[in-house]
């Protein structure tokens, strides 16, 4: 700025000059006069003087409006970054809670696993793995509707002698089923018993199958079903039908050994004792 002799200037205040005049607020006034200012340039002084003054307060409103809209920026952001770390607060929390409850359904899953193991290392149900200590005839899982037969012997019973006896020659089967037919005969069966093997659960039906033999009396044959239902995880049921012999009556079903053994009778002249071993791996007739 010149006028009559003086001159003056705006420096940012990081620029030092003892000669000048600092407003305080990052700038600073500086006045020179001329050596060559005449009588009525040094009168006009505090004119200049008030223009500085006005100028000073001009830059202090500017730097003050600055200011506050700049305050309130920072408080906004503050803010902002207050709600979102309470946010990310509750994140963490969540996931840490949900890291403790991830941990201890794994801790308990391995415990089950480890009592499952144990279970099966001192089981008696057996893994259907053959060995030379183990007999095994039973398949773990058959296909739908498929059908095996694991076992058989013949019979030759006299049924009847009233004028020329009868005998009753059969080959009795063991088969076993993939589908329990035990649906089909829960309303018709004649015998039922059931027990518990160490670690599996036996049922026992007889049901009359409708064959007929040539005879004068009641001759309906007679089917057994058995049932074994696996008390260790991990393993389907079986079912198994005993074909066919005339007049069954269950005389007992215990547990033995490592099993459980069904004793029956049947034919007629004279009746006839038959014994069948029952363990989830293996169903067969027991040999004399």
């Amino acid at each position: 700025m010149h006028n009559n002799g003086y001159k003056l200037w705006l420096q940012p205040a990081h620029s030092e000059n003892p000669h000048g005049f600092s407003s305080g607020l990052g700038f600073v006034c500086y006045i020179s006069c001329s050596t060559h200012a005449t009588a009525h340039s040094r009168e006009t002084l505090p004119t200049i003087m008030k223009k500085i003054t006005l100028l000073s307060l001009l830059i202090i409103f500017i730097s003050s409006c600055n200011s506050e809209n700049h305050t309130e920026k920072i408080e906004r952001l503050n803010i902002k970054v207050k709600e979102l770390n309470q946010k990310l607060d509750k994140k963490v929390d969540l996931i840490t809670n949900l890291r403790t409850q991830t941990k201890k359904l794994q801790n308990q899953n391995l415990e089950l696993e480890n009592e499952i193991d144990k279970y099966q290392q001192s089981s008696d149900y057996y893994l259907f793995i053959e060995n030379s200590d183990r007999e095994i005839n039973v398949t773990d899982v058959l296909k739908s509707g498929e059908k095996k037969i694991i076992d058989q012997k013949v019979f030759n019973d006299t049924l009847d002698i009233s004028d020329n006896f009868f005998v009753y020659e059969h080959t009795s089967e063991i088969i076993q089923t993939s589908d329990s037919e035990f649906g089909a005969i829960l309303d018709n069966f004649n015998e039922e018993e059931s027990k518990y093997g160490n670690d599996f659960f036996v049922r026992v039906m007889t049901f009359y199958n409708g064959k007929t033999l040539p005879l004068e009396v009641e001759n309906s044959n007679t089917d057994i079903h058995i049932l074994i239902q696996p008390i260790a995880l991990g393993y389907e049921n079986k079912t198994f039908v005993i074909s066919d012999f005339h007049r069954v009556k269950i005389i007992s079903l215990e547990k033995n050994e490592n099993g459980v053994e069904l004793t029956f009778e049947h034919g007629e002249y004279p009746r006839k004792i038959e014994s069948i071993i029952i363990k989830p791996e293996l169903v067969k007739f027991k040999k004399e």
